[in-house]
């Protein structure tokens, strides 16, 4: 029997047979042709054993092979027999743990109580190997490329000076400003030599970038377990065929790599300038110049594998108590919402989108994976939904956003499964400075008066107060998610004129009523600048956003300017040289296009009372604005019957963002999601 019940706190370890003793006697054979042999069993884990864990991907689980395991056909995913034969030593036998055979998957139960231990498993381990696959045709140049970069940008110290960057644009303020400029300085003074070695040998530096970025986009990268065992693993060795990499390095192109793409693309472009202001006959020069920037600006880095990085970082540093680890929801945020591009999180079991995360999670909220069949994936979400809304956390409703979401998940649990989660408004609830209805208290979330047991999972009960009815909707917005708005001038004109029309509207009621909603007169004067934007803006360096500010302003006003002389906006597209009357890319401008390509997705509205505002795209008149108790955020919630609401989504109602609602007398109310 290979499996046998393990005790408290024993795991099984694995001996892989090096080739020569699975050969037997004679000549080594060929990797692919000489069998896997090894041995499984079970170790206590108090006697700290020493062993290398496995970090890679499945694979197609229906195409399997058969290794030999304590000497009995044991069948493997294709992927993992591929891993084997190229991790195995020739002479010397290695212990490791991998999570297909170490586990008996057949036993939900051994697998749930297993599952829970991984995250000490990897920490503990001697090293992580990190299995990207086979060799392709340039993979082992470029681990060779990146070995030698990341060698370099180690040795400059430049991987704790783009912390320190970091850092000061996570905590952004004004008069940081100056001494950001100055590490910005530094940084670039220690990379001018890999930079000029870029620039001077393009063809080069575009094929590096483009075997790296193959190497990036690998399915390793898409695995949702894999940011468990990159950030809690102290030692990492990345290896793709037989070429190895470690995780210092790793990290080091990582950082690279971005601000290289971005200075070398800058340089291109000045020199093509620089050639067409000159009128020399240089066409080859050009042709050459702009073939090479097409090369390097079409390469796009995959934003996880940064993201990956980041969480790892900040979760080592939280061990030595220099920073704080991050929460179940932060690390749902970072696995499943999306920025500009799509984030993956592929897992061959949906509950493992959670799962995955409870042992980085500086808060599990007593969450524990279960992998009984018996209980859905349905069940899993709204648990943890549950759990965390009942914390405190009532803006995890934020990231259900989905219309199409799985028909058997609770209208106000996140679908995990979503392609899509977005950024509510442009911004994470615990980065927002939205602060609409602060007030919290543990009868937010209610127990059944009658029993005293919690009401079923698929509701949820909220305390708030309701706001007003969505009476108007305009045309839906929506950008696209890659390339934004910038160039899409009529879509931005029937947007912001969409807007305008609505505070127009509103002004009628208020000279119908004379009941002014805005607690601040000014708010009514700029709703249609700062409604289109969520009243958010972009500033300093590196995306940082703040409520909006004059900045705000001056780019809506040249943005208008573009929009007011569309016909040549559109003559810009045809022949970039002769922009007549278009404001130039100003930095306002260009943020002022970035936020209103975060709102997208959304129909502006109006108000019964005459509040203008953001709501999902699928929001329908008659819907209802509620406030929850503890909530940053106003919502929109749906009449089902005539006690439950279906929850719609999250919005932007310009002018009780900030806890302005509040200083009115409103009755709270109870409200029933399903």
């Amino acid at each position: 029997m290979l499996y046998s019940t393990l005790a408290q706190n024993e795991f099984r370890l694995i001996t892989l047979y090096s080739r020569s003793s699975s050969a037997g006697k004679g000549h080594l054979q060929p990797r692919e042709q000489s069998p896997i042999s090894c041995k499984v069993f079970p170790k206590s884990r108090d006697e700290s054993p020493y062993y290398q864990a496995l970090s890679y991907t499945w694979g197609d689980t229906t195409d399997k092979v058969s290794i030999q395991v304590n000497n009995e056909d044991f069948p493997v995913t294709r992927n993992l027999r591929t891993a084997l034969e190229h991790i195995r030593d020739d002479n010397d036998d290695i212990t490791l743990w991998i999570d297909a055979i170490s586990i008996n998957q057949a036993d939900d139960k051994e697998k749930s109580e297993q599952v829970a231990k991984m995250k000490d498993i990897y920490a503990k381990a001697l090293n992580t190997r990190v299995w990207l696959g086979p060799a392709d045709e340039d993979s082992d140049e470029a681990i060779a490329e990146l070995n030698r970069i990341g060698n370099l940008v180690v040795k400059e110290g430049l991987v704790e000076l783009r912390i320190k960057i970091g850092r000061l644009r996570m905590n952004w303020d004004d008069r940081n400003a100056e001494r950001y400029r100055e590490l910005e300085k530094e940084n670039e003074v220690r990379l001018a030599g890999l930079f000029k070695e870029a620039t001077d040998n393009l063809p080069h530096t575009a094929a590096f970038l483009t075997s790296s970025m193959k190497l990036f986009s690998r399915e390793y990268w898409k695995r949702v377990w894999i940011l468990q065992e990159l950030v809690v693993s102290s030692k990492i060795i990345f290896q793709c065929g037989t070429s190895n990499i470690n995780i210092d390095r790793m990290y080091a192109c990582i950082i690279y790599i971005p601000q290289m793409t971005v200075h070398t693309t800058k340089k291109l472009c000045q020199q093509i300038r620089s050639l067409v202001a000159q009128g020399e006959n240089s066409d080859e020069e050009k042709l050459f110049l702009q073939a090479q920037l097409n090369s390097i600006a079409s390469v796009r880095f995959n934003t996880n594998t940064t993201g990956i990085f980041g969480t790892r970082l900040r979760y080592q540093e939280s061990l030595t108590g220099s920073a704080e680890g991050p929460s179940l929801i932060q690390l749902l945020a970072k696995v499943n919402v999306a920025g500009a591009t799509e984030i993956y999180s592929h897992a061959t079991c949906n509950r493992d989108r959670i799962f995955a995360l409870l042992g980085m999670a500086t808060d599990s909220h007593g969450i524990v994976p279960e992998y009984d069949h018996r209980i859905s994936c349905s069940d899993i979400y709204t648990k943890a939904a549950h759990a965390i809304i009942k914390s405190g956390e009532i803006d995890l409703l934020s990231l259900s956003q989905n219309e199409d979401r799985q028909n058997d998940i609770p209208s106000w649990v996140p679908d995990w499964q979503s392609k899509w989660i977005l950024r509510p408004s442009g911004q994470l609830p615990w980065d927002t400075a939205f602060n609409a209805c602060s007030s919290y208290s543990e009868d937010t979330l209610f127990k059944n008066p009658t029993d005293g047991k919690p009401f079923p999972a698929g509701n949820l009960i909220l305390n708030g107060y309701q706001v007003d009815v969505i009476e108007t909707l305009s045309r839906p917005w929506t950008p696209h998610y890659i390339q934004g708005c910038t160039n899409d001038i009529p879509a931005v004109a029937m947007y912001l004129l969409d807007i305008a029309h609505l505070c127009t509207e509103s002004e009628i009621k208020l000279f119908k009523s004379g009941v002014e909603i805005y607690a601040d007169i000014s708010d009514r004067r700029t709703a249609h600048i700062r409604v289109p934007v969520a009243d958010q803006e972009e500033y300093g360096w590196g995306g940082v956003i703040r409520r909006a500010t004059e900045e705000t302003y001056r780019g809506y006003e040249e943005v208008m300017q573009d929009v007011n002389t569309s016909t040549e906006a559109l003559n810009r597209l045809v022949n970039p040289n002769n922009p007549p009357g278009l404001t130039p890319h100003t930095p306002s401008k260009a943020a002022y296009f970035n936020m209103m390509g975060w709102q997208r997705d959304r129909r502006p509205f109006l108000s019964e009372k005459g509040y203008v505002g953001l709501a999902p795209v699928y929001v329908q008149e008659g819907d209802v604005v509620v406030l929850f108790l503890g909530a940053k955020l106003p919502y929109v919630i749906r009449k089902k019957d005539y006690a439950t609401y279906t929850f719609v989504g999250e919005a932007y109602v310009h002018g009780i963002m900030y806890g302005e609602f509040m200083k009115n007398e409103v009755e709270v109310r109870t409200f029933t999601l399903v």
